[in-house]
Formats: C-alpha cells, structure tokens, sequence
C-alpha cells in the first residue's frame, strides 16, 4: 500500500485500508493516491460491494 498521500490516512484506519487494498477490494485513485479525506461515491461503493460478494 503505496498510495502518494498515505500519511493523510488516519492510523486507525491504516489497517483496515491495508486490508482492503491487499484483498482486491480497494485500489486507490489513478494518480496513485487514496484521499481519504474524500467521500465516497455510489458507483465506489457499487464496485466494492460487487468485489465483495464475489
């Protein structure tokens, strides 16, 4: 888990994204960041979920 603004992630959080991103589950942006201060839009939320119950 590389992400560009990775010390913007709260450390709570740090790994529960880890685990999301090493599962598949999760990619990030593609300028290679997360930005985690961003809400999160349906069709984000539509693909995880997907990616979820697979």
């Amino acid at each position: 888990m590389n992400f560009t603004d990775s010390q913007a992630i709260s450390h709570w959080a740090k790994p529960g994204v880890a685990a999301a991103f090493e599962g598949g589950f999760i990619s990030g942006c593609p300028d290679g960041s997360f930005k985690p201060q961003s809400h999160t839009s349906r069709a984000e939320a539509a693909v995880i979920i997907s990616k979820l119950l697979k």
